[in-house]
């Protein structure tokens, strides 16, 4: 991905976590996305 992240280091620690916990959800439930960027 060409982008660049930021913010404060808290929130950026905490986004990084809901989305590991998103993802591992759906990987459970196995949701995948079909295209690698319509994923989380």
């Amino acid at each position: 991905m060409g982008a660049f992240n930021g913010g404060r280091t808290k929130d950026f620690l905490q986004l990084s976590e809901d989305l590991a916990l998103n993802i591992d959800t759906a990987l459970k439930k196995g949701r995948v996305a079909l295209w690698h960027d319509e994923s989380y």
